[in-house]
């Protein structure tokens, strides 16, 4: 079996398992979501980022061109948690529409690895680029509706005594909470890195945390404009106002 050049990580893919215990009550601890942190890296460094009110985290790209990597850390101390991860809406592994049932890394208690591009294999990866929404992977695929975000799932792993809660429920509340993208950025399929992994069994519980990020050129997040009402397109300057420079 190949071994994996990050410690902590394994790949889960269709040796996922739902579990099947019965009968038996299930462990309240486990429904809380783990404790876990994603940062952007560029040449090792943490990209700033922007905590938005009621809505994703917005990441500042510095430029196109560049190859950057996903830091996932679990600060859990007992128990490994799952990272699926949706980069423009395409799950990182096969590039098919991300979900929560989508496959993803596993990582040890305490454990930390940089996820550095779309999976190409056990020991491969294509790096990930910031790029041009149009020359992006999703673009250049025709999938354009999640262009410029990002989506992790992290989930807990099931007790081998508890009953996992459905996920279809945690399939709805993340698609409500999916926004369709207008920026600029998007992720590109870059050079082929050797990045290997191993592929391990996982059982899911409930315990599910969905963070949810948007990243572009812009140093600050934009609201969308929509005209309407009775009046202007903008707002009227009160009687008196004098147009000052700058």
């Amino acid at each position: 079996m190949t071994q994996t050049t990050s410690v902590f990580a394994s790949l889960a893919l269709c040796l996922m398992m739902q579990g099947n215990a019965v009968g038996v009550p299930p462990d309240r601890w486990r429904q809380d979501p783990p404790d876990v942190s994603v940062e952007f890296l560029v040449a090792g460094h943490p990209l700033p980022q922007q905590a938005a009110r009621g809505g994703p985290v917005f990441v500042a790209v510095p430029r196109w061109g560049i190859e950057y990597e996903i830091r996932i850390t679990n600060h859990e101390r007992h128990g490994r948690v799952l990272f699926v991860i949706g980069v423009d809406g395409l799950s990182v592994m096969d590039g098919s529409s991300a979900s929560e049932n989508s496959g993803g890394y596993v990582l040890e208690p305490g454990g930390s690895t940089r996820i550095r591009g779309w999976r190409r294999g056990l020991d491969r990866v294509a790096a990930f680029t910031f790029t041009h929404r149009d020359d992006s992977y999703a673009g250049r695929t025709g999938r354009r509706d999640h262009i410029g975000k990002v989506m992790v799932w992290a989930i807990r792993e099931q007790s081998p005594v508890i009953t996992p809660k459905p996920e279809a429920a945690g399939e709805k509340a993340a698609g409500r909470s999916a926004v369709h993208s207008k920026g600029d950025t998007g992720t590109g399929y870059g050079n082929e890195l050797v990045d290997r992994v191993r592929t391990t069994h996982f059982a899911r519980s409930g315990a599910v945390r969905c963070l949810n990020f948007s990243y572009s050129l812009r140093p600050t997040v934009e609201p969308d404009y929509q005209g309407g009402g009775s009046g202007g397109a903008y707002t009227p300057p009160p009687p008196g106002w004098k147009k000052k420079s700058p």
